[in-house]
């Protein structure tokens, strides 16, 4: 991975940038600052932040930059104040984005790695990232404020001060977003059976199952198994209907709990995974640690909803890279024998697993 200041200025990842500017988000150029690689711009009160921060070169010479949308919340006090209970309520109410805390700045993230085939998708995925992060970033910082943990992230833009009125983008979650989660699922029913005969009909997937509404998925996690689900029957409180996935680890699995923090556990995969981030990290819970993603209804394309779990499924083995050095080459032996076990082998032969479906 390369981190560099500077980056093709007509780039795909560039051209996203600058379509997000002009013809998706329509920023006001009174309210707006160039920064490198990007902009900065104040929807109301709480700066967003898109730009390229990095890039890489794939086996086949593919290029790709890393786009990131970032939004102020607020400054912390003490960032060890904010307890393990309200980091966990905040985190599984995520959409897009999660959490992060530099300098007492606590801020919203997301990102993905664009080249020019993925383009149109994550112009469409970015788009709402900033339209949730405005919305997200408010709703978070007045609870924060109420709570005594820390104050909004208020600031000025350097010519024309403080922003009075909110642009038409700050509401959007209210008029488009939350109005489409209140209709059927646009995905249509065989998607998941899709999914499933397509990627996870075998190794390095232990067990998948699917339906008109969702897909279950276990991938190898140490001697046991980490758990991918997907469902289109769950509500998310702010947004409305969508597809919710999660990621699931067990806890005895993983050798050391310490850094866990959701927070942290954010900031660690938004450093070292060269995949992008939509979602968060969770506080452990119920003898587990998951990710949880949910992808507004208003994402209509079914690539987008791939996409989404084809994530998860990486995560999966990233993270059993990271925690327990277990690339999966070594899963299963010669013979076919596999040392990982599904929930439902562990349940047969006596053994207690985590709580496996968890809304």
């Amino acid at each position: 991975m390369s981190k560099t200041h500077s980056h093709p200025k007509h780039s795909p990842a560039a051209k996203l940038i600058e379509h997000l500017r002009e013809s998706v988000l329509r920023v006001d150029a009174a309210w707006s600052v160039e920064r490198e690689n990007g902009f900065s711009w104040w929807p109301h009160q709480q700066r967003q932040d898109i730009f390229i921060d990095r890039h890489r070169t794939e086996s086949d010479g593919t290029r790709l930059e890393r786009v990131v949308v970032s939004t102020e919340i607020a400054k912390l006090g003490n960032p060890d104040s904010i307890t393990h209970e309200l980091v966990s309520t905040l985190a599984r109410c995520a959409t897009l984005s999660g959490m992060v805390c530099e300098d007492r700045s606590l801020r919203l993230h997301a990102h993905a790695w664009v080249e020019e085939s993925n383009r149109p998708l994550y112009a469409m995925v970015l788009g709402l990232v900033a339209g949730l992060q405005i919305r997200e970033a408010a709703l978070i910082a007045v609870a924060l404020d109420e709570a005594g943990l820390g104050e909004p992230s208020i600031t000025r833009h350097p010519v024309s001060g403080l922003r009075d009125e909110p642009d038409e983008i700050a509401s959007i979650v209210d008029t488009v977003i939350a109005p489409a989660g209140q209709q059927p699922t646009p995905w249509p029913e065989e998607m998941f059976d899709q999914l499933r005969e397509t990627y996870l009909a075998g190794p390095p997937c232990l067990m998948a199952n699917s339906g008109s509404t969702g897909l279950t998925a276990e991938f190898p996690f140490g001697t046991e198994s980490s758990l991918v689900q997907a469902k289109t029957d769950q509500t998310h409180p702010l947004i409305g209907k969508g597809l919710w996935i999660l990621n699931s680890f067990g806890l005895d699995e993983i050798p050391s709990k310490s850094g866990l923090h959701a927070l942290l556990l954010n900031a660690w995969e938004i450093e070292h995974a060269d995949q992008p981030f939509f979602g968060s990290w969770c506080e452990p819970e119920d003898g587990r640690v998951d990710f949880i993603t949910f992808v507004p209804n208003l994402t209509t394309p079914p690539s987008v909803a791939g996409n989404s779990v084809i994530l998860a499924a990486g995560r999966a083995q990233f993270m059993s890279v990271q925690w327990l050095n277990d690339d999966w080459s070594e899963t299963w032996d010669e013979q076919g024998r596999c040392k990982a076990r599904t929930a439902l082998e562990r349940v047969a032969a006596g053994e207690v697993g985590g709580k496996q479906d968890r809304p």
